[in-house]
């Protein structure tokens, strides 16, 4: 288990008024929740439980940039919320290898 003050990371006074910045918390958690994505967006092909491979299937993101979605599938989130485990599954999540962050879309 991960064990913040080992690390001298302070997560108790986040800086969240500077999205350029790089935030290197962000490195202990694998999904980012993003309102503004219009689909789950995962990077790591292990993560996925179910693959579909994708053809010529362009992602427009953040300024327009194009990259390519090489599959979609499946993931199965763990999380713990007041002492209960929930699992969340994420369909028709896009698998997009050279994506910094993994996404969860607020919007699906």
């Amino acid at each position: 288990m991960f064990d913040p003050s080992e690390e001298g990371i302070n997560f108790d006074d986040p800086n969240v008024s500077n999205s350029d910045e790089y935030d290197e918390r962000l490195i202990f958690y694998n999904w980012l929740a993003n309102s503004a994505t219009t689909s789950h967006v995962c990077n790591r092909r292990e993560a996925l439980t179910s693959f579909h491979p994708l053809t010529a299937t362009k992602v427009t993101g953040v300024g327009n940039l194009v990259t390519k979605a090489e599959g979609r599938g499946i993931v199965k989130l763990t999380s713990w919320c007041n002492g209960h485990k929930y699992i969340l599954q994420l369909e028709n999540v896009l698998y997009i290898p050279n994506n910094r962050n993994n996404l969860i879309s607020l919007s699906k």
